[in-house]
């Protein structure tokens, strides 16, 4: 493993020791899927990885302040310890909305964030509006 692998795997737990220090915080371990079996990583980085993920899981698992979601795409391509019960406490299965399910939810995030076509009175304004309106367009539409 090159020396700057290892200083990225640092960052791990730096992230966790963050959250204790900081708590009540929460960790969000999304696309926990990029360290899958079948994605071609180095099997030690790979290996590297989920120790210290797994050693920082039980690690903060004695504070009650700190909360950790892990958000994968498909549970049964993750290393196999994440797929044993006891590494998270809960799982929650949320299937991907159809169509006009995303639309409704696009309608109501944006009148909840007051977005329109509609000038705004600065072109900033306008700017910032128009840049989050193609944003949440391009997550919930795709």
């Amino acid at each position: 493993m090159e020396s700057s692998q290892a200083g990225e795997l640092s960052h791990i737990r730096t992230v966790f020791d963050m959250a204790l220090q900081s708590a009540p915080s929460a960790i969000v371990l999304q696309d926990l899927d990029t360290i899958a079996k079948d994605r071609g990583i180095d099997a030690l980085l790979l290996s590297s990885a989920v120790s210290i993920i797994c050693d920082e899981l039980n690690r903060v698992r004695q504070s009650d302040n700190v909360f950790v979601f892990a958000i994968s795409r498909d549970r049964a391509k993750l290393p196999d310890v994440f797929q044993m019960q006891s590494i998270f406490q809960h799982e929650f299965q949320v299937p991907i909305p159809l169509k006009a399910q995303r639309q409704v939810m696009l309608e109501a995030l944006m009148a909840s964030l007051k977005i329109s076509d509609a000038k705004e009175n600065s072109s900033l304004n306008t700017s910032v509006s128009r840049i989050v309106q193609i944003a949440i367009n391009c997550f919930l539409l795709r």
